[in-house]
């Protein structure tokens, strides 16, 4: 049974993130008694206003203006001395996850932003969970099974968004003795499975707007064959199992991967999306190792580049992330990680819908502004 009455204030960051929004409205929803502050840039104060009202959020949601950056999270006396006299459960969901970002500000926001935010849970005297938001890809290079214990076993990494999260996660343990928290390690996060809705076509999105983009009859490079298994996972999933876990006593203090138990072959799953296209002759190249290397000399896929290219690079890693962790506390819910083939009509709908509104946006700028 769900411990409704613990949950007090909820403190989040990551807006304006999909998974971010997720969450608020999962913990609006499963959590009625309790209250969301929502952590956002000044730039982006208007916008989270804009949004807590349209999920009709009322008084249960409060926007808070501050960055992870600064001390005290930029709040001021005041409303840091209220936040951790009151807040019971923590979801720090912000980090740098675009590839194009800028090293130095990856480490930044990935680091030292946690390392702000755990000072925070240390100052908080009712915390109940910090919930950290890592990543599957902190395993780097490694291939093979990935436990969810494992963390620094020396592998390399082929960019410093997956470094600094790596590094961000090795905060949250060194602060395991006076701080009670959990860690989630999703895999590449894609849309709603019953929507199909997402916020942005990055990443795994990449290869499916090519396949659907009238014309494009190039061979798809995909590396080794597309052997390798497709380490996606829906959103919804991730933020059910979250708020499932972040729950439990016992889930404090260990890690859990959230990932496809069963991941299809990258191969099947792009063979799969271009029959539904009405693409089913779709030409796969192969690509040995190094793959980023190689890409990046290609014309037309560099263009793409560096969404494209990461992501290719994630594809082409034969890494099976075992989740027994995640297996053992959710035995006793009815969420499980759906099967990619079970959402990919949605998303492949949503897909199509979002590229054909970005058309006709285009389409009538044009007309208002011949010259644009």
């Amino acid at each position: 049974m769900p411990h409704k009455d613990r949950w007090q204030v909820c403190f989040l960051t990551g807006y304006p993130t999909f998974l971010a929004k997720n969450l608020v409205e999962g913990i609006l929803a499963w959590y009625p008694q309790a209250i969301v502050a929502l952590l956002v840039q000044s730039k982006y104060h208007k916008d989270a206003k804009a949004f807590v009202r349209k999920i009709g959020a009322g008084r249960r949601a409060r926007v808070v203006t501050g960055d992870v950056l600064n001390m005290h999270l930029g709040l001021s006396s005041d409303e840091y001395s209220i936040l951790t006299n009151n807040v019971t459960h923590i979801f720090h969901a912000a980090s740098a996850s675009f590839a194009g970002t800028p090293e130095k500000t990856a480490y930044n926001i990935n680091v030292i932003g946690t390392r702000n935010m755990l000072d925070l849970a240390s100052d908080a005297r009712n915390l109940g969970r910090f919930n950290h938001f890592s990543s599957a890809f902190v395993s780097g290079g490694r291939t093979g099974v990935v436990t969810e214990d494992e963390l620094d076993r020396g592998q390399r990494f082929t960019d410093h968004i997956q470094r600094t999260k790596f590094l961000a996660e090795k905060e949250v343990r060194a602060a395991a003795d006076r701080v009670p928290a959990s860690v989630f390690r999703p895999s590449m996060v894609v849309g709603n499975s019953i929507t199909g809705e997402v916020d942005r076509l990055e990443g795994f999105y990449s290869f499916v707007k090519l396949i659907l983009t009238p014309g494009f009859n190039l061979p798809l490079p995909v590396p080794r064959r597309g052997a390798a298994p497709l380490n996606v996972v829906p959103v919804d999933f991730v933020t059910e199992a979250a708020l499932h876990i972040a729950d439990r006593d016992d889930a404090a203090g260990k890690t859990f991967h959230l990932v496809d138990p069963n991941p299809l072959p990258v191969r099947k799953v792009l063979e799969m999306i271009a029959k539904k296209a009405g693409r089913p002759g779709l030409s796969i190249v192969p690509l040995p190792g190094r793959v980023t290397e190689i890409l990046s000399k290609v014309k037309w896929v560099s263009r793409l580049s560096p969404a494209y290219v990461n992501a290719t690079d994630i594809l082409g890693r034969f890494t099976i992330y075992n989740c027994s962790n995640t297996i053992a506390a959710l035995k006793d819910s009815a969420i499980t990680c759906p099967s990619f083939d079970g959402y990919a009509d949605r998303m492949l709908d949503f897909v199509k819908g979002s590229l054909s509104r970005q058309k006709e946006a285009e389409a009538e700028k044009a007309l208002k502004d011949p010259l644009a």
